[in-house]
């Protein structure tokens, strides 16, 4: 009996030559891969929230697809994170609970896996639309209308892929399976095709377009620095209308020069002398502000920034969405390629070797909706400024007030207060060449800054 019964033991072993490989992935690997990345990736998703709805630094329509993808990434750690990460700590699988909630759980969980792979991918494609049309990407205001019926129009049609979940799936022998075999194999091809490649090749085209474009201009301006330091300087000189004709040549002699700059010297004097006034004017009429070393130097990056800053930001948003594709893919690869081995390789696979390689690369999709907001912090330095102003007001530790100063709907930044400079007193007996270096560049940045707009 005893030699039987080992017999008969062996002989169930013997179909099941990887059913521990599961078990070691759930002890050494998921028990606490999982609670780390849903941790995480969970407050991570809260910040970049956070952070784009109050750093005021995004266009509306960049603003409707970022602010998507952070919530499809939240429900995905959710739905998807918290289910694995039950069934690994407490052994509890929520979808055998009964045939509604396998069926809603099943086909949301993988709903936001779709609809969050199309927000990214759908900026991607708008990112790489606007290499060939630049001009476009200054665009102000709300979200247009395109883009709000294009986000409607992915929502909709998402709902397509996940309703067989609804329909074939139930309680099955304790587990939430289809009911037919073929139905499984669909789902998985659909998962393949809808969820994997139409997204990613997306993202990999826009994201090879977007890089080529951006080391073709690089490449652009290299050569036209080195050509700029190769050529001679040349130098202009504003001459006034009382000048002759005959000294309104190209090249003009030094003591041709000289006589322009003295001729012109009740004029320079008359356009110093209202400068001057008009300083005066405004150091009377403003208070006295002081600023600290901190306060001063984020007011210059402020304004040095939005020289280069549109509303959408276009080259951090472009740094941004690249690292976030770059992460996709690194993420989503491994899964993609064990699924086309399976549905197309014609190979049969262990059951238990494909729960584990299910298990392993299901779960590394989920590097992709925690490591997203790492980047706000990495793609430029006014997104990591944004990030410690927002997490200093979050802290008590600084004012309620935007890194970018006051700022209107549209984008526009408003003309900050900056802080008194004394000039020092002209005299009526300089030359003008000492008379245009007395006035300074924040004096004259003062004076254009408080011109009425037309």
């Amino acid at each position: 009996m005893n030699i039987t019964n080992i017999t008969l033991s062996s002989d169930l072993l013997l179909p099941r030559p990887y059913a521990y490989l599961y078990e070691e992935l759930c002890i050494y690997f998921l028990r606490w891969y999982l609670p780390a990345t849903i941790i995480v990736g969970t407050m991570g998703t809260l910040f970049s929230l956070f952070f784009l709805f109050c750093s005021k630094l995004f266009q509306s329509n960049m603003l409707l697809w970022l602010s998507s993808i952070c919530i499809g990434d939240f429900f995905i750690l959710m739905l998807e994170g918290m289910w694995i990460l039950l069934k690994v700590w407490f052994k509890y699988d929520i979808r055998d609970h009964n045939d509604l909630i396998c069926k809603i759980h099943k086909a949301s969980s993988n709903y936001v896996l779709y609809w969050s792979a199309y927000m990214q991918s759908a900026l991607s494609v708008q990112r790489a639309y606007l290499v060939f049309k630049p001009l476009h990407a200054r665009g102000r205001g709300g979200i247009s209308k395109k883009h709000l019926v294009a986000w409607i129009m992915i929502s909709l049609i998402l709902i397509a892929p996940v309703a067989p979940y609804l329909i074939y799936w139930r309680i099955i022998d304790g587990d939430c399976d289809p009911t037919d075999r073929d139905i499984f194999y669909l789902t998985t091809l659909c998962d393949l095709i809808i969820w994997g490649i139409i997204p990613l090749l997306g993202m990999t085209v826009s994201t090879v377009v977007i890089c080529l474009n951006m080391a073709k201009l690089g490449n652009k301006f290299k050569r036209a620095k080195v050509a700029s330091s190769k050529r001679p300087r040349k130098f202009s000189l504003c001459i006034p209308s009382e000048v002759p004709p005959a000294a309104r040549r190209r090249g003009l002699s030094t003591p041709t020069i000289t006589s322009v700059l003295l001729k012109s010297t009740t004029d320079t004097h008359t356009l110093s002398s209202r400068i001057m006034d008009h300083l005066q004017q405004s150091e009377t009429a403003e208070t006295q502000m002081e600023f600290s070393p901190n306060d001063l130097q984020r007011q210059l990056t402020e304004h040095n920034s939005s020289r280069h800053n549109a509303p959408d930001n276009f080259g951090h948003v472009t740094r941004l969405l690249i690292c976030m594709n770059i992460a996709y893919m690194a993420s989503t690869f491994p899964l993609l390629i064990f699924l086309m081995f399976r549905n197309f390789s014609g190979v049969d696979v262990d059951p238990d070797f494909h729960r584990f390689c299910y298990y392993l690369f299901r779960s590394l999709c989920f590097l992709n909706s925690c490591t997203n907001w790492i980047f706000y912090c990495l793609v430029g330095k006014l997104f990591r400024e944004e990030a410690k102003h927002i997490l200093r007001m979050c802290c008590g530790l600084h004012p309620k007030v935007s890194s970018r100063g006051a700022s209107n709907l549209s984008g526009k930044a408003l003309p900050l207060p900056l802080p008194s400079v004394r000039t020092p007193e002209m005299s009526h007996h300089t030359s003008p060449a000492k008379r245009f270096r007395s006035i300074s560049a924040i004096d004259i940045r003062r004076v254009v800054t408080r011109i009425p707009a037309r």
